[in-house]
């Protein structure tokens, strides 16, 4: 802001109220904003060093987590759900009916030390997430459907299981083929009953269940 001064025009620096002479640069103050963008920036630059984003097979990015953040590995099960389901809003351990789910979430409860369940509606779930019943299912899916699917659940998979987990995928090819790919570089991963039909995967859930799953 300019003044009257006897030898001439003078200014205010808006930030401090000094009276400049000669310019109206506060030199103090822009050496002081110079200092404090270097350190924003510095601090941004620091961020970003420290975030590792998570790309998928076609180059999209899927999720992002910090460098430096030190994670566990796990041992993780994921399940896919079943079409028969609980009317109503419940746990999502609770909500599929169907016995195949039932053995299979209970073998998983059993031998693993996190258990996810896949839906064709909410991604991936976690046992105690509360959800309403739906009538989604994978293979009512068109292709784009099912790809977006994927790389949403993928997404929600590598934000929540640390970096080279053991990762047993209990689920049908419908629910594989796309996911895998965007999550293989990340885990290691497993497919223990590929190939075999619903009652052998049942028998052998039966068979490895020492205990009925106590809700």
């Amino acid at each position: 802001m300019g003044t009257s001064m006897a030898n001439g025009v003078s200014f205010v620096c808006s930030n401090c109220g000094e009276t400049l002479k000669l310019s109206a640069l506060c030199i103090s103050c822009e050496n002081l904003k110079s200092v404090e963008n270097e350190k924003k920036l510095h601090d941004v630059m620091n961020i970003f060093d420290n975030i590792e984003f998570l790309i998928g097979p076609d180059g999209k990015i899927v999720g992002c987590h910090s460098r430096t953040e030190k994670f566990k590995t796990l041992r993780v099960a994921v399940i896919s759900c079943s079409k028969r389901k609980q009317k109503g809003i419940h746990r999502a351990e609770h909500l599929y009916s169907s016995p195949l789910f039932r053995a299979s979430i209970a073998y998983a409860m059993a031998h693993f030390e996190r258990v996810y369940i896949l839906s064709a509606k909410y991604g991936l779930l976690s046992p105690d997430d509360r959800v309403e019943s739906y009538n989604v299912h994978i293979n009512s899916l068109s292709k784009s459907r099912r790809r977006r699917w994927a790389e949403m659940t993928a997404a929600m998979m590598l934000n929540r299981i640390p970096k080279g987990s053991h990762v047993s995928f209990f689920c049908g090819k419908a629910y594989r083929e796309n996911l895998i790919p965007f999550v293989v570089n990340r885990f290691k991963v497993e497919i223990p009953l590929k190939g075999l039909a619903i009652g052998k995967q049942l028998r052998w859930f039966n068979s490895h269940n020492k205990s009925g799953y106590r809700h």
